[in-house]
């Protein structure tokens, strides 16, 4: 049931900000998780239109090269995250749970972390700038009802991306920044 005021519909908005960091942290990682199942899925429906088409089509081995270049950035970030980050996210849950104070005391390692994995969300923005490129300049190209699945779930999948990337940059990131000396 939708709630309507003033002729509009009523949206929900969810305050992350407000999130205790344990539960935010593993939301992000739910959310990680999942668009790293969907990128296989993603990769392999690409590979799969190209490979069976009767004459390859050439926008088809761009965007699969476009999505692999920005997949493989996202290990690249991930590894970021696993192997610096998350140690100090660790440090910050065991505090929590705890009901210890928490502070951070290496500010420089996880500042640079930080900044890298913002510099790596910037290179994928751009990576995916060229994705939707790529699919506008070719939509009316394609026979009807052959690749609007895969646009659907290109279109997806960025957005969920994005609402990771915006949880980190705007609301984990800076939470993480004030915890430490």
């Amino acid at each position: 049931m939708r709630h309507i005021i003033f002729g509009r519909p009523l949206q929900h908005v969810i305050h992350y900000e407000n999130w205790p960091m344990d539960c935010l942290v593993r939301y992000i990682g739910k959310k990680q998780a999942f668009l790293n199942s969907e990128t296989c899925k993603i990769i392999s429906e690409i590979a799969a239109l190209n490979t069976h088409k009767p004459t390859r089509v050439a926008w088809l081995g761009e965007l699969y090269d476009l999505f692999a270049s920005f997949v493989d950035r996202q290990v690249i970030q991930m590894a970021r995250e696993d192997l610096h980050l998350a140690p100090c996210l660790n440090h910050v849950m065991v505090a929590i749970e705890r009901k210890l104070p928490c502070r951070i005391h290496s500010f420089s390692a996880v500042f640079e972390c930080i900044d890298r994995i913002r510099q790596d969300h910037d290179v994928q923005k751009r990576i995916f700038a060229l994705i939707r490129s790529t699919m506008r300049d070719n939509r009316s190209a394609c026979p009807t009802g052959y690749y609007p699945d895969l646009f659907k779930s290109l279109n997806i999948f960025e957005k969920d991306w994005l609402h990771v990337v915006d949880l980190q940059q705007k609301v984990l990131f800076p939470k993480i920044l004030c915890m430490t000396i």
